[in-house]
């Protein structure tokens, strides 16, 4: 599995051989990845708190869908899948003698 930046300069080199749109994503990258995230996180608490709101009260659909987005948020920008967008560094197994 190719991480996502890689796979972002391809496509956009594709779009645009020109390879401006390529200088623009590489000079803010992690800003973009970053808010690539959290906008995910926002849809997926929209979807969350939709559902859950027709089942629970609104303020324990609103607590589940906050909490849900906050993991995803964490986990692919800090967390343990934060290397597939290249916001954090992979973190490696240490070997155990």
């Amino acid at each position: 599995m190719e991480y996502f930046p890689v796979v972002a300069l391809k496509l956009l080199a594709f779009v645009d051989p020109t390879k401006r749109l390529s200088n623009i994503y590489l000079k803010a990258y992690s800003f973009i990845n970053y808010a690539l995230v959290c906008g995910v996180g926002v849809f997926i608490n929209m979807i969350i708190l939709l559902n859950l709101a027709k089942i629970f009260p609104l303020y324990l659909a609103n607590v589940c869908a906050i909490f849900v987005a906050w993991i995803w948020n964490w986990s692919f920008t800090v967390g343990p899948l934060g290397y597939i967008m290249g916001l954090s560094p992979k973190k490696r197994k240490e070997e155990q003698t």
